[in-house]
C-alpha cells in the first residue's frame, strides 16, 4: 500500500465552466466549438490555472515538497492541471483509467437540450443511481470498477511510497466509494 496518496481534480476547464452555467440558467458558454469539441479536449480556463496552481502550492506548504510517483489522467483538463501544480521537470505517468466518466456527448448539451433528450428518449434523467448509465456512456458503477482496478495496481506498484494523483470528479467520487465502503444502497 503507497505510505500517501494524495488526489487532485483537475481546475476549471471550458466545458465545465459551460455545465455550471448552464446548471444555473446561463447556457451562452455552449459555444459552437464546446458543442463540437471531444470533451477529453478541453483546456483549463485562465481561473483553473490558477486553481492548479494554488492546489499545488497548498500541496507542497502542507502536505509535501515532492513525491515518489506522479499520475495523470491522459485527458487535457488533468495534464494541464498536472504541469500547472508547479512541481518542477517530473515525469508524470498517464493512466487512462483515471479518466472522466464518459457521458457519450450529452456533455456537450447545455442541460435544456438534455432534459428534451432524455423527455424525448423517455429515460430518466436521475443521475443519482450508481446503476444509472447514460446512452453511449457509463454508469458511476463502470467508474468505480476503473477505480478498484487502478487501486489495486497503485498499491502493488507503489508499496511504500508517496503518489500525488491527478484525475476528475466522478474518478474522485469513486474512490470515495471504495475508500468508505459504499454500497449500492447507500450510494446517493
Amino acid at each position: 500500500m503507497p505510505e500517501e496518496i494524495v488526489i487532485v481534480r483537475h481546475g476549471l476547464c471550458t466545458g465545465n465552466a459551460a455545465d455550471h452555467a448552464s446548471r444555473k440558467g446561463n447556457h451562452c458558454l455552449f459555444t459552437p466549438e464546446i458543442r463540437h469539441q471531444k470533451s477529453c479536449e478541453w483546456p483549463l480556463l485562465p481561473l483553473g490555472i490558477w486553481q492548479s496552481q494554488e492546489a499545488g502550492r497548498k500541496i507542497r506548504d502542507s502536505i509535501s515538497k515532492n513525491f515518489d510517483h506522479y499520475v495523470t489522467s491522459d485527458i487535457l483538463r488533468a495534464t494541464e492541471t498536472a504541469k500547472h501544480l508547479g512541481f518542477g521537470e517530473i515525469v508524470w505517468e498517464i493512466d487512462p483509467l483515471l479518466r472522466e466518466r464518459e457521458w457519450g456527448g450529452l456533455e456537450n448539451l447545455p442541460y435544456p437540450e438534455r432534459n428534451k433528450f432524455f423527455e424525448e428518449s423517455k429515460i430518466s434523467p436521475t443521475e443519482d443511481s450508481i446503476d444509472w448509465k447514460p446512452p453511449k456512456g457509463q454508469s458511476m458503477i463502470d467508474v468505480v470498477c476503473k477505480m478498484r482496478i487502478f487501486l489495486q495496481s497503485i498499491q502493488q506498484r507503489f508499496s511504500g511510497k508517496k503518489v500525488l494523483i491527478v484525475t476528475h470528479g466522478a474518478p474522485v467520487q469513486a474512490m470515495r466509494v471504495l475508500q468508505n465502503g459504499i454500497d449500492h444502497k447507500g450510494y446517493v
